[in-house]
């Protein structure tokens, strides 16, 4: 046994013995090993190249819907100044606020139109719908939208609200608003082109034409 000592003699180590907590039954499952070890006996269990465990996974593969994405095909009014907006709600009486597809259900993947309008308060009886296509305008509905409040200011403005279900096989959904007031209607189609929201598969593939390498296209001509 080697011992070290510092100048003066004395031991720099100090021996400790611990009591292992390991009883004499508990040796019964332990063997020797190398360098003096004691392993496990299934430890030295041979293990075949075919012998193996698979474990099952934890997680299951969620089987929830995957909502499809919309995109807007416009610019959202309100994202205009407020100056501007406010002078397109009088010069049309009605104008879109905000458009847009939200998730209705989690569990079944449902989703739906939500928007909000703005009309000029003209009268007390109002009447205020939203018709709409989900076909490209073959097949038409309305949705009455409903009064949420009123400006309260110098504007005179009273905002209304919608929530369109969109059924689970459409891609494109088509709209307009319409305000009927004192006998009059009034329309917000955004400036003749419609509102419309889509997502990636509804978009018409582009026909692209391929032309030779050594193709002038000055000299082209189309009829």
């Amino acid at each position: 046994m080697v011992r070290f000592a510092d100048s003066i003699g004395r031991e720099l180590a100090q021996v400790q013995y611990i009591q292992s907590p390991i009883d004499d039954d508990d040796l019964k499952d332990f063997s020797f090993g190398k360098n003096g070890l004691y392993l496990p006996k299934t430890s030295l269990t041979e293990h075949k190249p075919w012998s193996f465990d698979v474990a099952s996974p934890s997680k299951q593969i969620s089987d929830k819907p995957i909502s499809r994405r919309f995109f807007c095909l416009y610019r959202q009014p309100n994202s205009e100044h407020p100056d501007i907006y406010l002078h397109e709600i009088w010069k049309s009486q009605i104008k879109l606020e905000h458009a847009d597809v939200r998730l209705k259900s989690p569990l079944t993947g449902e989703q739906y139109l939500h928007g909000t309008i703005w009309v000029t308060n003209a009268s007390y009886w109002k009447n205020v719908t939203v018709k709409y296509s989900f076909n490209r305008w073959v097949n038409t509905y309305e949705y009455e939208a409903q009064y949420r409040f009123h400006s309260n200011d110098f504007r005179n403005i009273d905002q209304f609200e919608f929530n369109i279900d969109i059924p689970q096989d459409v891609d494109r959904i088509d709209f307009v608003l319409r305000y009927h007031v004192n006998g009059q209607e009034h329309w917000d189609n955004n400036g003749g082109k419609n509102y419309t929201i889509e997502t990636d598969s509804a978009s018409t593939p582009q026909t692209i034409i391929s032309l030779p390498h050594d193709c002038d296209f000055n000299e082209m001509r189309f009829y």
